[in-house]
C-alpha cells in the first residue's frame, strides 16, 4: 500500500507522481526489504529524474495475521484507528525522495485486530488551514469522531472536513484500509452413516 506525494502541481507533477508508483511498484516486486524501498526507489528516480521531489508512505498488510509494517520517506505520519475509536500516529520516520538522505530510518511494526484501520493521507489534508501541526491534531481528531463509518465513508468524511472552509483545495487525499471481521465458518456436524 502506498501513498505518493510529488513537489508540484499540473501534469508534470502526476507524471513524476506515477514514476515514483511504477519504480515503488518494480522495487517491491524484486523482493526488496521495505526498510529499504524509499531509499532504493531514489537511487533509480534519481537517474531519470535528478529534481524530483516526493514524499512517501509505504505499509505492507497481512489480511490474515493483520502484521503491519509502515515505512516513510518524508512523509506526515500515519494514523492507526482502533477498533473503538483510539487514534495514534505511526512511529514510522525517513527522509523524501530526491533529498539527501532519502530513506526510511525508522520502521513501525504492529498488528491490527478485526475492525481496526490503517489512515493514509497526503499533507493537503493537514495543511488546507496552513497550520501543520494544528492539522495534525485535526486530522486526529475527526478521525476519532467517525471511525465508526465504513472506510469509504469515512475517507470522504475525513476529505470533506478538511477542505471546509480551508485556504487551500488541493492535493488531498485520505485511503482507508480496515482489517474486516471475517465472520466464523459454521461449524458442521459430521454425517452419520448407517454402518
Amino acid at each position: 500500500i502506498a501513498v505518493v506525494d510529488v513537489l508540484g502541481h499540473g501534469v508534470a507533477a502526476t507524471k513524476s507522481a506515477l514514476s515514483v508508483v511504477h519504480t515503488l511498484r518494480a522495487v517491491a516486486f524484486d523482493d526488496t526489504p521495505l526498510e529499504e524501498m524509499v531509499g532504493r526507489a531514489s537511487a533509480l528516480l534519481e537517474r531519470q529524474d535528478p529534481d524530483l521531489v516526493a514524499t512517501v508512505v509505504l505499509a505492507r498488510l497481512d489480511p490474515r495475521t493483520g502484521r503491519l509494517r509502515i515505512a516513510s520517506g518524508g512523509h506526515p505520519p500515519a494514523l492507526i484507528v482502533s477498533s473503538d475509536g483510539r487514534v495514534r500516529q505511526s512511529a514510522a520516520t525517513g527522509g523524501a525522495i530526491g533529498w539527501p538522505g532519502a530513506g526510511s530510518d525508522g520502521i513501525e511494526e504492529l498488528y491490527l485486530g478485526p475492525g481496526d484501520a490503517l489512515l493514509l493521507y497526503t499533507d493537503g489534508l493537514v495543511e488546507a488551514r496552513k497550520d501543520i501541526v494544528e492539522g495534525l491534531d485535526s486530522l486526529a481528531r475527526e478521525t476519532a469522531s467517525v471511525a465508526h463509518l465504513p472506510v469509504d465513508q469515512l475517507a470522504d468524511e475525513l476529505v470533506a472536513r478538511a477542505l471546509a472552509g480551508a485556504d487551500r483545495r488541493d492535493d488531498t487525499l485520505a485511503l482507508v484500509v480496515r482489517r474486516r471481521v471475517v465472520p466464523a465458518s459454521p461449524v458442521s456436524a459430521p454425517s452419520a452413516t448407517g454402518r
